[in-house]
């Protein structure tokens, strides 16, 4: 997670695992908010999202982690859409 903050030059880095059908929440870091969630040493945390709408079977393209896992497109959310990340 350190590395991925100097690569990409962000305060705030989430960190899932994929399976077939969800992506499993593992860590979060948000040095803004001095947030820790996941991870061995900070607060625990339990997510997952689902890839795949479970009645239609069509990809979640709603939530961003989802659509980066199915696409394997990047995706770049200037701060000042989202100011507080």
């Amino acid at each position: 997670m350190s590395e991925g903050k100097k690569l990409l030059q962000r305060g705030r880095r989430t960190l899932y695992l994929r399976s077939e059908e969800k992506l499993k929440f593992v860590m979060l870091l948000n040095d803004s908010l001095k947030t820790a969630m996941g991870g061995t040493l900070a607060s625990p945390y339990r997510s997952a999202a689902n890839l795949y709408h479970p009645e239609t079977g069509q990809p979640n393209h709603n939530q961003i982690a989802c659509y980066v896992a199915l696409t394997a497109q990047s995706v770049n959310i200037p701060e000042r859409i989202m100011p507080w990340v």
